[in-house]
């Protein structure tokens, strides 16, 4: 006769819900007409009058300002 051997760790989870964890809130989406990507409640991110930016490089596309070299 095998002797079946049972892990009891595995054992007492048999049953027990996963708690699901709630998706991040969508807020907004970025201004910049070529990214669109969503902003998340909690994020960091620029807001100039009611847009509202991912990163500084979206809002610079946006205004139509190029990063330049001082010399």
């Amino acid at each position: 006769m095998k002797q079946i051997l049972e892990n009891p760790i595995i054992k007492e989870r048999i049953g027990v819900q996963i708690p699901i964890v709630n998706p991040r809130r969508v807020t907004a989406e970025c201004s910049y007409k070529e990214c669109r990507e969503n902003v998340y409640a909690g994020d960091i991110v620029i807001q100039f009058d009611e847009d509202w930016f991912c990163n500084e490089r979206c809002l610079c596309k946006h205004m139509g300002a190029i990063r330049r070299v001082a010399r």
